[in-house]
């Protein structure tokens, strides 16, 4: 499954970008049913491959919009999917409250979206507490120092 390529095609009748497998068979457009298809780019993940073709489909008018909103946000880019580690400490920052208080049910949801088992952001939460950048305060609550 590792082997698994897939291609992001354009095709010729109505520009619009779609995806599969690479090697498929009979691949007609998804959008008009033409054949006349041809691959523009290939990914080793369907995962990135899904994100080249939403963004190329994307209207120009919002896409500047929403590459400079993912470039604020750089691990909830799909871009970066497996090619950048989560940064626990601007992640931990971002779900503080006003009053430092951490909101650990946002933490918990931004961290598990990028792929991050719940266990490891127990370990982020008790290496903060050890290097005293947090201070436990009650039953699952903390606070940024």
């Amino acid at each position: 499954m590792g082997d698994q390529r897939w291609s992001m095609l354009r095709c010729g009748s109505c520009g619009r970008a779609s995806g599969g497998r690479s090697g498929q068979r009979s691949i007609a457009c998804r959008h008009c049913g033409s054949s006349s298809l041809t691959i523009v780019q290939s990914f080793d993940d369907a995962a990135q491959m899904a994100y080249a073709v939403s963004s190329a489909n994307l209207p120009p008018e919002i896409s500047k919009e929403i590459e400079d909103a993912l470039s604020r946000r750089p691990e909830l880019n799909p871009r970066n999917a497996g090619s950048t580690q989560p940064n626990p400490v601007r992640m931990i920052k971002s779900a503080a409250k006003e009053d430092g208080v951490i909101d650990m049910d946002k933490l918990v949801r931004e961290a598990t979206k990028i792929g991050v088992a719940e266990e490891e952001i127990n370990r982020w939460i008790e290496m903060s507490e050890i290097e005293g950048a947090l201070i436990r305060e009650g039953n699952g609550e903390y606070r940024l120092l």
